[in-house]
């Protein structure tokens, strides 16, 4: 590959001078011009740069879902297909057009023509692919660059550049035709149904208000919204004889032949343009060879048109012989079936006809989005909860937002049936009054003793504490703080001093100055005084107080604890015996002993810092187990990753190898658990061993030998070493929890659940019709979900009023809740959160929270934090939009690969929808 020096252009259309991303042509003059230029920092965020880094294989662009004028038609009438169409085509199905059953030729193309609007775009248009492994290097991070670009790169066609030399005559379209007849009528060539000329060294363009000449792939062609005026330039001839060039003529359409043929496995050499000229006769160009310059663009379209013959051919016997396709492995291609929606539409009307085509459940899925059928809106728009929902919103700025709704008779049942089950606590009034606090008699202070639950007056500001006094709801008593007595040492001058574990209010933890609804919780911590110099003595204690450590809000007792606050990383948990005492104390040391986990067995796999100097763990294999001078010695057995040992075999970044070198360390060098599994050489990975490492899977598919004079090489292993303690196995299939994601969105949140194998996600609930869509096209089992689309208002209406359906699943069917309502009422990016929409996200809270309450079984034990939905690279606030090495913005599929979306789930809608579906979406 030749290395070339980007030139400055002069005015000629098509030139770019605002900063576009390099594939979008900011050096389509390479080579024709003389006067060199400087990119400017503004532009590329470097000082200079001699040549511009170009990207050659861009994923191809995505097609948006745009409804085009029905122009393109085949030569040949629509034929009719075998069968009666018994059975639809849905989206699932796409996954099995296959190359095997459809007999799919292996094709593979490069485009990188596309502007910095179009970096936009979301997914491919082909199936991932590998980089080639000679790929050029990254450039150096200088402030001078150098790279290698092809030796044409151009987005506008030579031929619209003066001077220029066709190689041919140039008469105008009308002109050449009346002198390619001519030549037809003496070479005698036989009349058919139409008439056709050679069309050789052609480049097809098209005009925008910005960027004049730009050449397009012609699957582009009426398929997208401003991309209606096609021109090619190129040689006509008859077989090759009297060439002529023509230039600008504009297209009416781009039929394709071979529809129906399923001996045809391609339609190259079978496609022909019809220009304006040629609406109404039937005289058409049969393309052949494209320029230099167009050639990167007219690859593509052959992949594209290869998937239209399949993909429609597919429909067309859909109904006569549906082949059980799924057991052929194969790719999937929905990605593909997305990214050209819109021309694959266009085809299978001109095709098929429009009632065939419908006729198949893949449209309404990904064309006009009516497979799952909107909820009807209640005129209320006001956020539907309960009563103890209100009443612990109704102060907030949002509490006029709040409506409430009685709960019948029905769902209550249900509801307190679930709680017993569950060992929970039923609902009770909220407690609207501050909490009194007793102060003790002399007499028991005099009789406290370890275990007791005491009071004391909080530091003041003189102390030097860094606590802050402040006044929360429900506890006026607020110069109180709670302490749990561990031990009780005595002076020598007779008084008594303690050492104690803090309990926290509901105001001393993230809970602040909100409406917390018990005035009477206290939460154990695990903040202790032992190693404060200043220890609690016995005339600083206010009173000896009652705690019910197994109570609820209803208690007898003075105060109720069942909860452990862990301070320093501000988080709860379920209260256990072994919080009850310190790590510094005997009978703490003692409880955690005996409830830590089992220590490391030999088998285990476990993640070992090897070398301190790095700040990567290893994952080794525990071999051996012994001590050694009174201290405990491991001796790991290294799993090296593949890719290190056989750089050639192409591993992923997770695949091991099972090593026999053994090193020794202790515990120290441990980090933590990991989890491996053997699989035969060459089967599918299941997930989550195939996340390239995420959650600390791995996986082993070779193992080392020895051959001929010792020399070490790595043979597929025929079953598991004996002793190695396997990770989970996907194929056991565990019982799952029943799961309802809420605010669900495209899904990447809910199938990160599912990934780790505890979860399978049976309902789902958003208002967004585009959202809900892709989530049923990315689900593992779209019969086993019930999509609720419509509001959480709405969802959350007809489970209280008792009215369950398949998509509203009566209390207790559900196991898990996951979800987050909708957060730009409470972000910091929200220039004004006092709107009335804003007001309305904000009280989405208590419907979601709500929701969670009447069906969950299970709890949250985080918040997830705010993410930005739609990237602007004019937005500093945003954060970081720009690629991360390249002057241009993030595209849709680099966006989505950051989110942890897979690059063969399918994302419905035009760019900026799926940008939102992107941005909405976090993986777990």
């Amino acid at each position: 590959m030749p290395l070339l020096t980007v030139r400055q252009m002069s005015e000629r259309p098509g030139e770019r001078g605002d900063g576009a991303s390099a594939s979008s042509g900011q050096d389509e003059g390479a080579g024709f011009f003389e006067e060199d230029f400087q990119i400017s920092k503004g532009n590329y965020g470097v000082d200079s740069v001699s040549a511009l880094p170009i990207p050659l294989d861009d994923p191809q662009e995505v097609l948006e879902p745009w409804q085009p004028p029905l122009t393109a038609t085949p030569l040949d009438e629509a034929f009719d297909p075998p069968g009666d169409f018994s059975e639809p085509l849905p989206l699932e199905a796409a996954a099995s057009l296959t190359q095997d059953a459809l007999g799919f030729p292996d094709t593979t193309f490069d485009d990188s023509a596309h502007n910095a609007q179009e970096d936009l775009d979301a997914n491919d248009a082909l199936p991932p692919s590998t980089p080639d492994s000679d790929e050029p290097p990254l450039p150096p991070a200088s402030s001078s660059l150098t790279v290698e670009i092809p030796e044409c790169a151009l987005v506008t066609p030579r031929s619209c550049y003066e001077p220029f030399d066709a190689g041919a005559p140039v008469m105008s379209e009308a002109g050449a035709l009346a002198k390619l007849a001519a030549v037809r009528k003496r070479l005698r060539k036989p009349a058919g149904d139409f008439i056709e000329y050679n069309l050789d060294d052609f480049a097809v363009y098209c005009d925008t208000e910005a960027y004049p000449c730009e050449m397009r792939p012609l699957h582009h062609l009426d398929t997208r919204t401003g991309f209606r005026n096609f021109f090619f330039d190129g040689i006509l001839s008859v077989s090759g004889e009297s060439k002529i060039f023509v230039k600008r003529v504009p297209i009416a359409a781009m039929p394709i032949d071979n529809y129906g043929d399923v001996t045809k496995h391609t339609v190259h050499g079978r496609l022909w343009l019809q220009s304006e000229l040629n609406r109404k006769r039937t005289i058409y160009y049969r393309l052949g060879q494209p320029v230099r310059e167009y050639a990167r663009f007219f690859k593509p379209l052959l992949w594209v048109a290869d998937l239209a013959k399949h993909f429609v051919d597919y429909l067309a016997v859909m109904g006569a012989s549906k082949r059980k396709l799924e057991q052929h492995p194969s790719e999937d291609f929905r990605t593909s079936i997305v990214a050209n929606v819109a021309f694959l539409h266009k085809e299978t009307i001109g095709v098929l006809g429009t009632q065939s085509t419908y006729f198949h459940t893949i449209w309404s899925e990904i064309w006009d989005f009516s497979r799952y059928k909107a909820q009807p809106r209640a005129s209320n728009p006001h956020t539907v909860v309960t009563q103890y929902m209100y009443d612990l919103f109704e102060h907030m700025p949002f509490g006029d937002q709040l409506e409430v709704v009685p709960i019948s008779a029905k769902t209550e049942g249900l509801r307190n049936r679930l709680i017993q089950e569950c060992h929970l606590e039923l609902p009770s009034a909220l407690h609207d009054t501050a909490k009194s606090v007793y102060t003790a008699a002399a007499e028991r202070i005099r009789n406290i003793k370890p275990g007791d639950t005491i009071s004391t007056k909080r530091d003041d500001e003189h102390s030097g504490t860094l606590w802050k006094r402040e006044v929360s709801r429900g506890f006026a008593d607020i110069d109180r703080w709670f302490a749990r007595v561990q031990t009780v040492t005595a002076k020598m001058d007779g008084t008594r001093v303690f050492d104690v574990i803090w309990y926290y209010r509901p105001v001393d933890t993230l809970c602040g100055l909100m409406k917390y609804p018990w005035n009477n919780e206290l939460f154990l911590s695990d903040h202790c005084s032992c190693a404060e110099r200043h220890k609690i003595s016995e005339d600083e204690v206010l009173g000896v107080h009652d705690v019910d450590f197994v109570g609820a809000s209803a208690t007898r007792a003075e105060f109720f604890c069942r909860q452990t606050y862990f301070h320093a990383e501000r988080k709860w948990t379920t209260l256990r015996t072994t919080h009850l005492y310190c790590k510094h104390t005997a009978q703490g040391k003692q409880r955690r002993r005996a409830a830590s986990p089992s220590q490391y067995r030999v088998g285990d796999t476990l993640l070992v810092h090897m070398d301190t100097a790095s700040g990567v763990a290893e994952p080794c294999e525990l071999a051996a187990l012994y001590r050694e001078e009174g201290r405990r010695i491991y001796r790991f057995r290294r799993l090296p990753r593949r890719r290190d040992v056989e750089p050639g075999a192409g591993a992923r970044p997770n695949e091991l190898v099972y090593g026999e070198a053994l090193v020794e360390g202790r515990r120290n060098r441990i980090v933590g658990r990991c989890h491996v599994r053997v699989f035969a050489a060459g089967a599918r990975i299941p997930t989550p061993y195939d996340g390239d490492g995420v959650g600390a899977y791995f996986f082993i598919t070779h193992g080392e030998t020895r051959g001929h004079g010792g020399v070490r090489r790595w043979a597929p292993l025929g079953s598991a070493p004996a002793g190695l303690r396997q990770g989970w196995d996907p194929a056991s299939a565990p019982p799952r929890l029943r799961g309802f994601d809420l605010f669900c969105g495209g899904g990447n949140f809910g199938r990160g659940l599912e990934d780790g194998g505890g979860v399978e996600m049976r309902w789902a609930n958003d208002c967004d019709a585009k959202a809900v869509h892709t989530y049923m096209a990315n689900a593992a089992r779209p019969g086993a979900v019930a999509p609720f689309l419509g509001s959480i208002d709405d969802l959350q209406r007809l489970a209280i009023e008792g009215r369950f359906a398949r998509a509203v699943p009566p209390i207790g069917d559900v196991d898990f809740v996951s979800g987050g309502s909708p957060c730009p009422g409470f972000s910091r990016l929200t220039n004004d959160k006092t709107t009335a929409q804003q007001r309305k996200n904000q009280s989405l809270v208590g419907a979601g929270r709500d929701t969670s309450n009447s069906y969950g079984r299970l709890f949250p034990q985080r918040f997830l934090e705010t993410i930005v939905t739609t990237p602007n690279p004019g937005d500093a606030k945003n954060g970081r939009a720009l690629h991360w090495r390249e002057g241009r913005v993030l595209t849709i599929m680099e966006a989505r690969r950051a989110q942890g979306l897979r690059d063969t789930e399918v994302l419905l809608g035009n760019p900026s929808t799926q940008y939102k579906l992107v941005g909405n979406s976090l993986r777990v």
